[in-house]
C-alpha cells in the first residue's frame, strides 16, 4: 500500500480518542485536534463502521467525510473497520493513505482478518482482566473471613471460660439429691466443653494462612515417632499399631505439618473398625520435586460419594454421639496442604479401610 499511517480509535463521553498509532500523519494541526478528541458526529470516517458494524473504504478519500478540510489534505486514500469484542463494538480502526488506492478484495480480507484477530485478542485480554479482577475480590474476601473467624474465636474464650468456671462451680454445689439440676449442669458443661474444642479448631483453622508459613527441613521419621507418642492413649485404648519405615524429609512449616499428621492418624485410630486389630501404615515415594505420602488403615471406610464432603468444614458422616469431632480436622488437614502447594485426596472402600494420598515439598538434598 502507499505511505500512510494507521489509528486505533475508542469512543468516550462523547469523542474519538487515539489509543495507539503508527505512522506520521503529516499534519501537527490534524495531531493536535486528534490528541484533544474528535466531536462523534462531526468524523463520519469513525462514526459509519461504529453505527453500521461493517467496514468502510474509500478508494479516494472525500475531504468532507469527516468536515476537517485544511487538516486532511494530504490524505488520499481511507479504510476504517469497527473491533467487536464480546459482541459489541469497542473501537475503530483508521487508515489513512497519501496516495489513491483502489482497495482490492485481497487487501480487504487481510484487513478485515487482521481485526477479527485484534478483536479476540482484546476479548481474552478482557476476560483474562476481569477474572484476574474477580481472583483478587475472592482472595481479599477470603483473607477477610480469615482474620474474621480468628478474631471472632480469640474473642469468645473469655466468655467460655467464664461460663465453663461457673458451671463447673454450680455442679460442686448442687445438692446430689437433686439428679436433674446435676444433668442439667452436666449439659452445660459438656457444651462448652464442645464449643471450647470448636473455637481451637476454627483458631488453627483461620491460622494457616493468616500466620504465614515458617519453612524448614522436616524429619519426617523423626516428627511422625513424635506424634504416634502424642496419641499414645488413643492407640493402647484402641489396640491399635501405627507402621511406618524410613520416610524421606519435606520442606514446610513443622507446626502445621505436624497438626496435619494428628488430624490424619487421630481420624485413623477414630474410626477403626471393632471386629478387627486396627493397623494405620505410612509410607511414601518421591514425585518429582514432591514426596507423596500415603496414610492407609483398615478401619470402617468411606462411602465414594463422601470422598469430597469430609474435607468440608462442619461436615460429618457420623452422629456426635458416636464421633467427638468437630468436623474440622480433614478441613484443617486439606488447607495445611494447599498451602504447602500440595495435593490430598482419598481412596477408600467401606468395610475394608481407607488410604488418604498427599503431597508435600521434597526438602532439598545437601550439597
Amino acid at each position: 500500500m502507499p505511505a500512510g499511517y494507521a489509528d486505533y480509535f475508542e469512543l468516550e463521553q462523547g469523542r474519538w480518542y487515539s489509543r495507539i498509532r503508527t505512522g506520521d500523519r503529516r499534519n501537527p494541526a490534524l495531531q493536535a485536534l486528534v490528541d484533544q478528541g474528535l466531536p462523534y458526529e462531526q468524523v463520519g470516517n469513525l462514526r459509519r463502521p461504529y453505527e453500521s458494524g461493517e467496514a468502510f473504504y474509500q478508494d479516494s478519500y472525500d475531504q468532507h467525510t469527516d468536515h476537517l478540510e485544511e487538516q486532511v489534505q494530504q490524505l488520499a486514500a481511507t479504510a476504517t473497520l469497527p473491533v467487536m469484542v464480546g459482541g459489541q463494538i469497542q473501537g475503530v480502526m483508521a487508515i489513512g493513505l497519501f496516495a489513491p488506492y483502489r482497495w482490492p478484495a485481497t487487501d480487504r480480507a487481510v484487513l478485515e482478518t487482521v481485526i477479527r484477530s485484534l478483536a479476540l485478542a482484546l476479548e481474552g485480554a478482557k476476560s483474562v482482566g476481569a477474572l484476574r479482577q474477580r481472583t483478587l475480590e475472592i482472595e481479599r474476601s477470603n483473607r477477610e473471613l480469615e482474620q474474621f473467624a480468628y478474631v471472632a474465636s480469640h474473642d469468645l474464650q473469655e466468655p467460655l471460660r467464664t461460663i465453663t468456671s461457673f458451671s463447673q462451680l454450680l455442679l460442686r454445689r448442687l445438692d446430689t439429691q437433686d439428679p436433674k439440676a446435676i444433668r442439667y449442669a452436666q449439659f452445660i458443661t459438656d457444651g462448652t466443653e464442645r464449643m471450647g474444642k470448636l473455637i481451637q479448631d476454627l483458631l488453627m483453622f483461620s491460622r494457616i494462612t493468616t500466620q504465614g508459613r515458617q519453612d524448614s527441613r522436616i524429619d519426617m521419621a523423626g516428627l511422625l515417632a513424635e506424634v504416634v507418642q502424642d496419641l499414645h492413649a488413643s492407640i493402647e485404648q484402641r489396640g491399635a499399631s501405627v507402621r511406618f519405615g524410613p520416610l524421606p524429609a519435606v520442606r514446610g512449616d513443622p507446626t502445621q505439618v505436624r497438626q496435619f499428621f494428628q488430624n490424619l492418624l487421630g481420624n485413623a485410630l477414630k474410626f477403626t473398625a471393632p471386629e478387627r486389630p486396627a493397623v494405620v501404615e505410612v509410607s511414601a515415594e518421591h514425585a518429582g520435586a514432591q514426596i507423596k505420602f500415603t496414610v492407609r488403615d483398615n478401619g470402617i471406610g468411606i462411602a465414594q460419594e463422601h470422598f469430597e464432603k469430609i474435607f468440608t468444614i462442619f461436615q460429618r458422616l457420623h452422629r456426635r454421639e458416636t464421633d467427638e469431632g468437630t468436623g474440622i480436622g480433614l478441613a484443617i488437614a486439606r488447607r495445611i496442604v494447599e498451602h504447602h502447594d500440595g495435593q490430598i485426596w482419598v481412596e477408600s472402600t467401606p468395610d475394608v479401610g481407607t488410604a488418604f494420598s498427599f503431597t508435600l515439598p521434597a526438602a532439598r538434598q545437601k550439597a
